[in-house]
């Protein structure tokens, strides 16, 4: 491949055209073969949204915690999400309620 007759703007294009191929392809097969982990979704809402969190919580199905806090303004909602899609129904909860989150992994120990 180094020593045929092709300019080196070929081999560039070559190279980079493989690369981009078959980064693809490992990162497709990476995304089929990895298993989906807990994520903790850590959110924080107005206190006003509690009500309404809860009901949608439980009608799509989200497994999830609450904690008021004392300034009687804010709660916490912890949302356990062991699938991609679990992940995404919370997500779309923190947006619509207005809450700021952030998410965690689980580990292996």
């Amino acid at each position: 491949y180094m020593n045929c007759d092709l300019s080196l703007l070929e081999k560039v294009v070559i190279t980079a055209a493989t690369n981009f191929v078959g980064v693809w392809i490992v990162k497709w097969i990476e995304e089929k073969m990895r298993k989906d982990k807990l994520w903790l979704v850590q959110a924080t809402f107005p206190i006003e949204y509690d009500k309404y969190l809860s009901e949608h919580s439980e009608i799509l199905g989200l497994s999830y915690s609450s904690i008021a806090l004392r300034d009687n303004r804010h709660i916490i909602y912890n949302f356990y999400c062991p699938t991609q899609k679990e992940s995404e129904k919370a997500k779309i909860l923190v947006k619509k309620y207005k809450g700021k989150y952030f998410a965690s992994e689980s580990k292996i120990l």
